[in-house]
């Protein structure tokens, strides 16, 4: 199965396959009960690549060193896009996880690829916004499933389309469409 077993302890919220290659091979699962053993955010809603030998990566894991979030302390992240391969991935989540990110409010843009995190709300003068990003496709704050939209990310995975404030979050600054694009 692509899906990972459930503790029965665990109510699911947020679980599910959200992301899939062509060929079924890898999946990005969302789930609140950890399948890394460091993963003690019960609770919050994490992001995990199942890989095609059938282990699973911790896509939304915070990474090591001064100012990053503690473990169990991320907040939730929700599944963006991906390449087709899957080879890169694309999520918002609510803590600052980049140590460049300093965004206070809402979400931000985070992608995984080639097993490095790196922060992708910037704005094209460099600045990270205090508002945070998302996928720019109007589904915020929720899993963007690829079965249901055109998704934000595209088949390469070097351009990403995401918002910026996050939108109905109260900033002074207007929403704008951005394009992030490495292609």
């Amino acid at each position: 199965p692509l899906d990972p077993p459930q503790p029965p302890e665990v109510t699911p919220r947020g679980f599910g396959v959200v992301g899939l290659t062509p060929a079924f091979t890898s999946a990005v699962i969302s789930n609140n009960f950890g399948l890394n053993p460091e993963d003690q955010s019960r609770g919050s809603i994490d992001l995990y690549l199942r890989e095609p030998n059938g282990s699973f990566g911790w896509l939304s894991r915070p990474p090591t060193g001064p100012k990053q979030p503690a473990l169990g302390e991320t907040g939730d992240a929700y599944y963006v896009g991906g390449s087709s391969d899957l080879t890169t991935v694309v999520w918002e989540q609510q803590a600052p996880l980049a140590t460049e990110d300093t965004h206070t409010q809402g979400f931000e843009i985070y992608e995984r690829r080639s097993g490095t995190t790196r922060l992708v709300g910037i704005l094209p003068n460099g600045d990270v916004p205090a508002c945070g990003a998302v996928g720019g496709d109007g589904a915020y704050g929720q899993e963007h499933s690829s079965y249901d939209h055109v998704s934000p990310v595209s088949a390469s995975g070097g351009s990403v389309v995401f918002e910026s404030p996050t939108p109905r979050l109260g900033c002074s600054e207007p929403t704008e469409v951005y394009v992030r694009s490495e292609d």
